[in-house]
């Protein structure tokens, strides 16, 4: 990519989960576009385009005795050393709803709360456990050795895509960027 390209995408704005601000500023056209998670509630004014649905699972890193188990139910692993999503995001909520819909306290005893790139980086090099989304394992360049556990989490999938403005013209680099990151997303677009 050229050094013009990367910095027109730079008016590209990616995020897992979209704030009130990303989208006043995709309003403003201080940003091009939106890619991540497609709330329900989408406002008039912003066009989505689903790419794919992703999900979250639970997983270990090498170092975990919990990857060599083939059956696991959530109840098995309250005592096991965790990193979970913050309780006061969408992800840290799902995660919550999930323990306790089986009867399990949240957070379980010990559990440490982090972004996800402290819970992927704990659990590539620890005994942990952690929820990560689909997507995150699969385009993570520097997540080695991660282990979906066989066990049902209960959270269902949500829309991941692109938002930008409905009648607002797309310039061809963005254009462009959309293109690539359709093809990139293709095998999770396929398993949905």
């Amino acid at each position: 990519m050229s050094a013009n390209l990367n910095s027109k995408l730079d008016a590209c704005y990616l995020a897992y989960l979209p704030s009130a601000q990303q989208f006043r500023d995709l309003r403003k056209r201080n940003i091009d576009l939106l890619f991540g998670r497609i709330l329900p509630q989408i406002e008039e004014d912003v066009h989505s385009e689903v790419l794919f649905h992703d999900r979250l699972v639970i997983a270990a890193g090498p170092r975990s005795k919990w990857t060599r188990q083939r059956k696991i139910v959530l109840s098995d692993l309250v005592d096991a050393p965790w990193v979970l999503p913050r309780r006061d995001t969408i992800l840290g909520a799902l995660v919550a709803d999930a323990f306790r819909a089986k009867g399990m306290k949240f957070p379980p005893k010990g559990a440490v709360e982090g972004a996800s790139s402290l819970i992927c980086a704990l659990l590539a090099r620890g005994p942990f456990l952690g929820t990560v989304p689909v997507s995150l394992l699969r385009f993570g360049a520097s997540i080695p050795g991660l282990k979906v556990l066989p066990v049902n989490l209960s959270v269902a999938p949500w829309e991941t895509g692109i938002m930008t403005l409905k009648n607002r013209t797309v310039t061809p680099v963005v254009s462009l960027f959309i293109d690539c990151v359709r093809e990139i997303v293709k095998p999770l677009a396929n398993k949905s």
